[in-house]
């Protein structure tokens, strides 16, 4: 899963004809509650190996980087079992390729 992100991330923001919506772990990322977060990608960084995120939380008022790592595990996280009934089990990514 790891190398399949990373490949999809370079090939997003290599010819820019895709999508990345990603669904984590908000406080793996940024200094907040750890609870269900969907925000879009904007950018991956190849040569620092760090993912710009556009996040949608109205605290977060512009773009910030984190590393690949960082990433995955947000994606990757298990949330805790409240969220388990609402149908949060853990994150994952919506990949959309673009013609």
């Amino acid at each position: 899963m790891r190398a399949r992100l990373r490949e999809r991330l370079i090939e997003f923001d290599r010819h820019g004809r895709g999508l990345i919506i990603a669904h984590f772990d908000q406080g793996c990322l940024v200094p907040a509650l750890n609870i269900p977060h969907i925000s879009p990608v904007g950018a991956y960084d190849r040569a620092t190996d760090r993912v710009t995120m556009l996040d949608v939380d109205i605290d977060e008022q512009k773009p910030y980087q984190v590393d690949f790592e960082t990433f995955f595990n947000g994606l990757s996280s298990d949330y805790h079992h409240v969220f388990q009934p609402l149908g949060y089990g853990s994150g994952g990514y919506v990949y959309i390729a673009l013609p």
